[in-house]
């Protein structure tokens, strides 16, 4: 079952029912290597580009709230206690959003750039926060399990691998 959930930002966070967690898997977005830049172009564009963009201020921060498309694909769901009233996901995140201060000048059919882990840090990325998590981790077997690709037209994919231990919501 596919979902994807649209998201106004205001202030940095962003609130996902536990429920969307249950409803599955989106397609990834697709890209054949002939739209990839080359490694030299890559590097030029990427530090030009994140030389104009700030990690601590979100795009349009005067201006609308930033709309993030999240899409989640579960890996594993389970086991669920009974006692304590919790269960374990595993999932992969993904998070599209715009960002007009990360766009450059297309090169011919070359239209993104992959943002190498450690340069992530160097981009604005939303607030995601989950209400019944209590606990949570980013994947780093052998490396960190991120993926940042930015287009042309300042579109962000940003892709992770996510474990959590949630707590079941009672029904009210």
């Amino acid at each position: 079952m596919d979902a994807t959930l649209q998201i106004g930002f205001r202030q940095g966070s962003c609130f996902l029912l536990s429920g969307l967690l249950l409803l599955g898997a989106v397609a990834p977005l697709s890209a054949s290597y002939e739209s990839m830049i080359s490694a030299a172009d890559s590097g030029e564009i990427l530090r030009n580009v994140l030389n104009k963009s700030d990690p601590g201020v979100r795009p349009h921060v005067d201006g609308p709230p930033v709309v993030v498309r999240c899409s989640i694909s579960i890996v594993s769901f389970g086991p669920f206690s009974e006692v304590n009233m919790e269960y374990r996901l595993n999932i992969n995140l993904r998070q599209v959003w715009v960002d007009p201060r990360l766009s450059f000048r297309r090169i011919s059919d070359n239209d993104h750039v992959i943002v190498s882990v450690k340069d992530t840090e160097l981009v604005w990325k939303p607030d995601l926060f989950f209400p019944n998590e209590k606990a949570a981790a980013f994947h780093h077997v052998t490396v960190p399990n991120k993926l940042m690709r930015v287009y042309h037209n300042g579109t962000v994919v940003y892709s992770t691998r996510h474990s959590e231990r949630s707590v079941l919501m009672k029904s009210t």
